[in-house]
């Protein structure tokens, strides 16, 4: 080994002893072993075991369940999802609330006019008031109005006036409140009863109908108002009437007439008949007509001939007995209070959505923090490798002027002693200058590692400076940029392992790249495959070809490093994913950036499997 070897393998084992020492257990760093799944695989085939191992170390874990930002993001959106889904699923149970009070509303109207009615008993009637109408804790408010619109009775609450409250101001609450329940449920018509006992007078031609009560259903006459003239006047004319007819003790003939149907009235001079729709006779009186007590079958045939005979002459009228009720009902006050529930969902949504958007944002934040930082670190360990190098060149020139002070003055004494005694032979004289010789080479040799180490931190300096700006892009063989990276890792072998790099180029055309950064692409790959290996010896076969079915130029990098799990192989390139305990994983996602992005190509894992290597392939687009 010639004296320049001996210089590079110092410097190189100086190298060693330092980054020994930064691993080793008192300064506190952890050392890292590649290939300690390989020594473990050589001693008795526990590489299985070491690796379910490792699967489950708690860094490990938390990478796969907890750091990696695509997971964070998936659980993120996931909450946010299941949140919506909750909050949707909330409406859709309001409404079927919603929709069971309104039913239960109807219902409670039905039992209401169902009470009123003459179809129960008394006592159920009065069990039906007690205990669900006038019930304080049936807050659904009602309204009872009669077949004309006029407001008979209501359901205190919901904000409705006293039941003993007559004033204007309430009459208006509750016509407020009625149109309000008609926009939301149409009311509930009840119908009493199908006949109604009604009372008759006829005389000379007028004919007046009222009920039990003396109310006017019905009038006709010549000396009559119309009866369907709404003005003030009709109700006082006919309101004397029956004063009158109460003066003259005028007794009213009973007689029972359908309720909400309509009643065809026939009149002639001095007779009058009242039929059904369907043309049967209810009431008859005057002069040629049977006795109004007859009911007989032949009564009724001479009562229909005569309405025949009374409708030649003038057109029958009609009129109709309305005794049902409306019940108006409006929502309950439970409906009340969930009708907000949508602008609360909606409400509750858009913070979501809000606090959704702030989440992703600072998520983003965070990544870009750590991508950030990560950076750094990739930078000082960028920088490491040429910085201890260097050091150790420093040191080994220290080391090599030492010796040549001291070796100086005895090499003199010797050559002075010597010409003492040999004056015409100075051997002396020629060894010290052929020692300084050696030692004047030794240092330029030592000087130019040196420059060569300088400029790989010029090197890494151009290449960080180019993240973030869009790279110069020039044509050229991209095997010129592989063989000085191999090249640059088999002149340090020493320093990364006992590998072997098998490099084969075929003719390719040259491409669109920027040196730096395919530079640095490939050296991350080298050193994934390196690191793989560990301190085995092993071979990393490099291979540059054209692709077959696109016209691209295909790089293969094959190792028979340790391999990836199954579970990691789609995770390698995700910024801050890393297998090893100490790096922040951008390596790999720095190279997928500069392949993809930087220069329109891409790059995958064509072969992978634990303990039989990986291979990268690379596809470069051809120069257009």
């Amino acid at each position: 080994m010639n004296r320049e070897d001996q210089i590079g393998h110092s410097a190189e084992t100086l190298g060693r002893r330092r980054r020994r020492r930064a691993g080793s257990p008192a300064s506190g760093v952890p050392n890292d072993r590649p290939g300690a799944d390989d020594a473990a695989a050589a001693t008795g085939g526990k590489s299985s075991q070491v690796t379910r191992l490792r699967g489950w170390r708690m860094p490990e874990l938390l990478s796969s369940w907890g750091l990696s930002p695509t997971f964070r993001v998936f659980i993120f959106l996931s909450g946010i999802v299941g949140v919506m889904a909750f909050l949707l699923y909330n409406e859709y149970v309001i409404a079927e609330l919603k929709e069971h009070e309104r039913g239960r509303a109807e219902l409670y109207a039905r039992v209401w006019g169902l009470a009123i009615s003459n179809k129960l008993p008394d006592e159920d009637a009065v069990f039906i008031f007690e205990k669900v109408i006038d019930d304080p804790k049936v807050n659904i408010p009602v309204i009872v109005t009669d077949a004309k619109g006029d407001i008979t009775n209501w359901k205190a609450t919901g904000g409705l006036p006293e039941l003993n409250d007559s004033s204007a101001a309430a009459q208006q609450r509750l016509r407020e409140a009625l149109v309000r329940m008609d926009a939301v449920n149409e009311p509930y018509r009840w119908i009493d009863q199908a006949e109604i006992n009604t009372r008759l007078y006829h005389d000379a031609g007028d004919v007046l109908v009222v009920d039990t009560s003396m109310k006017p259903l019905f009038w006709a006459g010549k000396s009559l108002p119309r009866y369907d003239d709404t003005s003030p006047t009709v109700a006082t004319e006919i309101a004397d009437m029956l004063v009158g007819l109460a003066e003259r003790e005028v007794v009213f003939r009973p007689i029972k007439l359908p309720t909400s149907t309509t009643i065809y009235f026939y009149r002639d001079v001095d007779r009058f008949a009242m039929a059904d729709r369907d043309g049967r006779p209810l009431a008859w009186g005057g002069s040629r007509l049977p006795s109004a007590s007859d009911s007989s079958q032949s009564a009724l045939e001479d009562a229909k001939l005569a309405m025949q005979e009374m409708a030649q002459r003038n057109a029958p009228e009609t009129f109709s007995i309305r005794t049902e009720q409306y019940f108006h009902y409006g929502d309950s006050e439970l409906i009340s209070s969930i009708e907000v529930a949508p602008f609360v969902t909606v409400g509750v949504l858009l913070l979501f959505g809000f606090i959704g958007y702030v989440g992703l944002r600072n998520i983003r934040r965070s990544e870009q923090r750590t991508i950030w930082v990560g950076m750094a670190k990739e930078t000082a360990h960028q920088l490491g490798t040429p910085l201890s190098s260097l050091s150790g060149w420093l040191e080994l020139i220290t080391r090599r002027l030492d010796s040549e002070r001291t070796m100086a003055p005895a090499a003199t004494g010797s050559a002075i002693q010597g010409r003492g005694k040999n004056e015409g032979n100075t051997p002396g004289i020629s060894a010290v200058a052929h020692d300084q010789g050696e030692a004047i080479g030794s240092v330029e040799s030592i000087v130019r590692e040196m420059q060569k180490d300088m400029g790989r931190l010029n090197q890494i300096a151009q290449r960080f400076s180019q993240i973030g700006s869009v790279p110069e892009l020039k044509a050229g063989p991209v095997q010129d940029v592989i063989a000085e990276t191999v090249n640059y890792f088999r002149s340090r072998g020493p320093q990364f392992g006992r590998h072997v790099f098998n490099m084969e180029t075929q003719e390719v055309p040259n491409i669109l790249h920027n040196y730096e950064l395919m530079g640095w692409a490939f050296e991350n790959l080298f050193k994934n495959a390196m690191d793989a290996i560990g301190q085995k010896d092993g071979v990393i076969d490099v291979r540059v070809e054209e692709a077959r079915d696109e016209p691209a130029v295909k790089i293969s990098i094959r190792d028979n490093g340790r391999g990836i799990g199954g579970d990691h192989a789609n995770r390698v390139f995700e910024p801050g994913f890393s297998t090893k305990k100490r790096g922040w994983g951008l390596g790999l996602a720095f190279v997928k950036r500069i392949v993809e992005e930087y220069h329109g190509g891409r790059i995958q894992i064509a072969h992978t499997a634990l303990g039989e290597g990986t291979t990268f392939e690379i596809f470069l687009p051809k120069q257009k």
